[in-house]
């Protein structure tokens, strides 16, 4: 798609696909480094794309928590980005001085397991500094709504900064990040929403502003996708995304 179409569909509706924006080796090489540090600290001889990898990770919702810790430490996933010319295109219309947060998170969302779950939202709400940021949903293979594919509410980018309010349990005890992962946006409820399915290559790239959710996975693999957040050396920034890395 054309930059200058990328940019109308993020600034009317909020988000825009970016289609086989990705070459697929990128991530196929990805997806092999993956599996040979899975293999070398976890001992761990499944693809991060096979059914029995899943099985064991709704097993041991433990083993999860470490993998993904690990993974986060040693940022094998950080650089796919680099790969899409099309995104770098769009960054760099969009910021004078274009920076990626060093807080990339590589999500694994395991089948039929909630715990990673953010209900409707803002990812502004999470991660603060400038509303002006864009973020970027990079799955590693085809997501589809059985898969735990996101949703998204179109245009609410439009309704500003909205409140977020506690939803289920409030004793703390699943308190993973300070409380927000058990807070969601009332107003989502008033709107219709689309499910976003993604072919591998695909970005879908969204306002920080607007509203979207995840939805559970119901397939038999894990969705192992990448969440990149993206904004201008020059904006505000909030310590905890970590060091802005300068996109070249």
């Amino acid at each position: 798609m054309e930059i200058a179409k990328v940019l109308r569909k993020l600034d009317l509706e909020g988000y825009c696909i970016l289609q086989n924006a990705i070459p697929l080796d990128s991530i196929d090489y990805l997806t092999s480094k993956i599996d040979k540090y899975l293999s070398q600290r976890f001992l761990v001889e499944h693809s991060i794309v096979s059914s029995r990898l899943a099985e064991m990770f709704s097993t041991d919702p433990g083993l999860v928590t470490n993998i993904y810790d690990a993974l986060q430490k040693e940022a094998l996933h950080f650089d796919l980005y680099r790969n899409s010319p099309n995104l770098l295109g769009v960054l760099k219309h969009v910021y004078s001085q274009p920076i990626v947060y060093s807080k990339a998170p590589l999500r694994i969302d395991v089948p039929y397991h909630a715990y990673e779950m953010t209900s409707w939202h803002q990812d502004f709400f999470h991660c603060q500094g400038s509303p002006k940021f864009l973020s970027a949903y990079v799955p590693l293979r085809d997501i589809n709504y059985l898969d735990g594919a996101l949703s998204v509410i179109p245009l609410s980018h439009g309704l500003g900064v909205l409140e977020h309010i506690h939803w289920g349990d409030t004793s703390g005890e699943y308190d993973w990040t300070g409380g927000n992962k058990r807070r969601f946006c009332p107003t989502a409820v008033n709107f219709p929403s689309v499910v976003i399915e993604l072919k591998k290559g695909d970005i879908l790239l969204f306002n920080a502003l607007l509203l979207h959710s995840t939805n559970i996975n119901l397939g038999k693999f894990v969705n192992f996708n990448i969440n990149y957040r993206f904004s201008s050396l020059e904006l505000p920034h909030n310590p905890m995304m970590l060091d802005p890395v300068q996109v070249e």
